[in-house]
């Protein structure tokens, strides 16, 4: 069965220059979001801004963490989340 993998943010928008949001990324099994994946290593990028890591390997709900800072450009934030067979993305306007 291949793990699935959702992503999350606390805001879907920041200000330029000093804002940032908090980002999950929640790896499960198949289709079923109850059954958490603990140990897969998540990869975070964004086309705007940056993003910095918390902890990219799932912990024992599923989740990895990582905050994505919208940099000094206005415009809309591709936030993507990866895994070895899947990938997620939201975006934030900054």
């Amino acid at each position: 069965m291949k793990n699935s993998l959702l992503i999350y943010s606390d805001n879907i928008a920041i200000p330029a220059n000093g804002g940032s949001t908090r980002v999950l990324g929640k790896v499960y099994a198949g289709t079923d979001t109850t059954k958490p994946v603990i140990g897969v290593r998540v990869q975070f990028s964004t086309n705007l801004g940056s993003v910095q890591i918390q902890n990219d390997v799932t912990d024992a709900n599923g989740y990895a963490r990582a905050t994505a800072y919208g940099g000094s450009k206005n415009g809309s934030m591709g936030i993507t989340a990866s895994i070895e067979n899947f990938s997620n993305t939201l975006f934030v306007s900054v």
